[in-house]
């Protein structure tokens, strides 16, 4: 069985390392396959600057390149305030580089035991992170806390949070949530339940902590992509560059008038052109300047737009349309782009240089028909938002999940997704007291089926894929493009069996070539 890939993280021991640490080392390798490990030791303990030095020097030669020290500058090392916030300072910067973490709190004061554990319920660590110990009970070469140590417990220097602000990524979050007018729509931290959601969100938080690094958010319509970048991507490059709030300029780029993108994004110059204003203007990207420039729909955007837009990345300066002086304007921001077309279509649709550039980091949102586990907490954040935002706090109570909703979610195909959510939302408010869930959704599941039946289809464009196949290709193509069609359609194989008669083994077989 493949062992999972981490990294591990521990604190030196400066009197019992380097044993204490090969045993940590053993005892992650039994169920790991550790690739790195981060090494924070005390370098503001002067009396015991040997120890250290022959300790780092014989970690070094044993355990390179595996092993990185880190130091951290600690002058009380049973103090939870300045172990809490001088660890944050360290390790802040690495999180998104680390991957996978594990962490031994073997080693260190009960402060240093303490300290992981706020750090970890907190969230300061990356989703997935797990602690564990390598303390064994031994009369010879023991590995645990001595008397000494437990004598002002774990408990008791957990009890000591009150005495300092207790700052992480979660708690920020929530604090913002809270300074949020509160007939807004609010956003509610839910970690995603489903692999898929799971996948997703924690690559986009691990990716958020990197600055000037293109992120490419792929998804359907409504899947929540710009809820994404604003409720998650903003806030926490918000947090890592501790500033309350960044610039946030978002550009639907398909509602971008193509005479006037360029001077729309990067502003222009007085004199410019015909009917624009006498001092010129400032563009969208200088009003993003040190925080977010989001292009949604970025397919959409022009191509002349897109190459000015490349130099931008590459030398961090641009000129105004219509300047003619040797003056660029220098500017820094992080890039944000989403799409609803494949990895396919989009590279199809962009020039390849831009595309290479924002593309860093990718990020796929999974369409709500493959994640029905996360459908529970959507919902009840989606009657929360509607009730509020169209004033009907009064029926906040009367959006549970019953039967009828319950059934629908789990069959519907939801091809708007979050979108498909909002709209139940709303004709529950509309028809209240007057038609029952069932009835409601019955309407909407006549709708749903309509509007697939009256799409417009070209047949040009779907059979355009087998231009370039050969002949002998095309029918394993078709059985797959059917099955999948048929799959969307009634939300699973075993409905397509009972609705159509087609049998599943057949299904699986088409699907399982794709």
């Amino acid at each position: 069985m493949t062992k999972k890939k981490v990294s591990l993280m521990t604190w030196m021991a400066t009197e019992r390392d380097p044993n204490l640490f090969a045993n940590v080392l053993q005892a992650a390798k039994k169920q790991y396959d550790v690739e790195h490990a981060y090494y924070l030791y005390t370098s503001g303990k002067k009396s015991k600057t040997k120890v250290l030095e022959h300790n780092l020097k014989y970690m070094e030669k044993n355990y390179s390149p595996l092993l990185e020290p880190i130091p951290i500058e600690i002058n009380n090392p049973y103090s939870v305030e300045e172990l809490y916030e001088k660890m944050q300072d360290a390790l802040k910067p690495r999180l998104a580089l680390m991957g996978d973490l594990i962490i031994s709190t073997t080693a260190g004061t009960t402060a240093m035991y303490a300290t992981w554990i706020l750090l970890y319920v907190g969230g300061f660590f990356p989703l997935g992170t797990e602690l564990f110990s390598a303390r064994r009970k031994q009369p010879k070469g023991a590995v645990y806390f001595e008397e000494k140590d437990i004598k002002d417990g774990p408990e008791r220097e957990l009890q000591k949070i009150n005495n300092f602000k207790f700052n992480t990524y979660l708690s920020q979050l929530r604090t913002l949530e809270k300074q949020t007018d509160e007939t807004s729509q609010i956003y509610h931290y839910n970690e995603p339940r489903s692999i898929k959601g799971k996948v997703a969100h924690d690559n986009i938080l691990r990716f958020a902590h990197v600055s000037e690094a293109p992120i490419l958010i792929y998804g359907e319509r409504g899947v929540g992509k710009s809820t994404a970048v604003k409720e998650w991507i903003l806030k926490i490059k918000a947090m890592v560059k501790e500033k309350k709030e960044l610039p946030f300029v978002p550009i639907n780029c398909s509602s971008l008038d193509p005479n006037l993108a360029e001077s729309i994004i990067f502003g222009y110059a007085p004199g410019a052109f015909t009917g624009g204003l006498k001092d010129g203007a400032v563009g969208l990207i200088e009003q993003a300047r040190d925080g977010i420039l989001f292009l949604d729909e970025v397919q959409d955007l022009k191509k002349d737009v897109q190459r000015k837009l490349l130099q931008v990345f590459n030398d961090h300066c641009y000129r105004k349309v219509g300047d003619t002086s040797n003056e660029q304007i220098d500017i820094r921001f992080d890039l944000i782009c989403a799409t609803n077309k494949s990895e396919k279509e989009l590279k199809q649709m962009l020039d390849l240089d831009f595309y290479d550039r924002i593309c860093i980091y990718k990020v796929t949102l999974p369409p709500l028909r493959e994640c029905r586990e996360d459908i529970p907490d959507l919902w009840n954040d989606t009657w929360r938002n509607v009730c509020l935002s169209t004033g009907h706090e009064e029926l906040l109570n009367k959006g549970g999940i019953n039967h009828y909703l319950s059934e629908y979610f789990a069959k519907s195909n939801l091809y708007g997704n979050i979108r498909s959510l909002r709209k139940v939302a709303f004709l529950k408010i509309a028809w209240m007291n007057e038609k029952s869930d069932k009835e409601i959704l019955e309407m909407v599941a006549d709708e749903e089926e309509s509007e697939l039946e009256t799409a417009s289809f070209s047949q040009d464009s779907f059979f355009e894929k087998y231009e370039s196949m050969p002949w002998k290709d095309t029918d394993a193509q078709f059985r797959r493009d059917l099955a999948q069609w048929s799959k969307q359609k009634y939300g699973s194989l075993s409905n397509v069996e009972k609705k159509l008669g087609w049998k599943i083994r057949n299904l699986q077989n088409a699907l399982r070539n794709d």
